[in-house]
């Protein structure tokens, strides 16, 4: 959670303190495409806790200046056997697209997927490394016609 919390202060900080100069640039680089979150989960959970709610929220905001589309991609660690995985990462990434639509975000708009622990973004093992995995990434994709 540490790493995740740094993580999140630096790209906040470099978005909204000066990294995007103008507002076209600012509206390319931290709502369109290029940019990604991640949000991270407890072991076993695809509870949203309310640090992450609060960053689905300002993803949220970000999409009403955004209008393409995106893509909710769910992790998880290397626990436990596939068939389990891919039902996690499923149910982490419904999580998080279930609460976008609840904060008025077009269901058309979001694609889920689950990868379990087929994508590793962290390789190795240990606890920072399943810490690491247990996640959904949002990438944002096209705009939507």
């Amino acid at each position: 959670m540490y790493i995740y919390s740094k993580l999140m202060f630096f790209c906040l900080l470099a978005c909204f303190l000066g990294a995007c100069s103008s507002a076209q640039q600012k509206r390319d680089t931290c709502c369109g495409e290029g940019a990604s979150r991640t949000f991270y989960f407890k072991y076993g959970s695809s509870a949203l806790d309310v640090a992450t709610k609060e960053s689905v929220k300002n993803l949220a905001q970000d999409l009403s200046c955004y209008k393409g589309n995106v893509r909710l991609e769910g992790h998880t660690d290397a626990v436990g056997s596939a068939d389990f995985n891919k039902k996690l990462g499923l149910r982490r990434s419904k999580a998080v697209e279930d609460f976008l639509i609840s904060l008025g975000i077009e269901p058309y708009r979001i694609k889920t997927i689950t990868y379990g622990k087929e994508r590793p973004l962290a390789e190795g093992s240990g606890p920072e490394v399943n810490a690491l995995n247990r996640c959904v990434v949002i990438v944002f994709e096209g705009v939507s016609e």
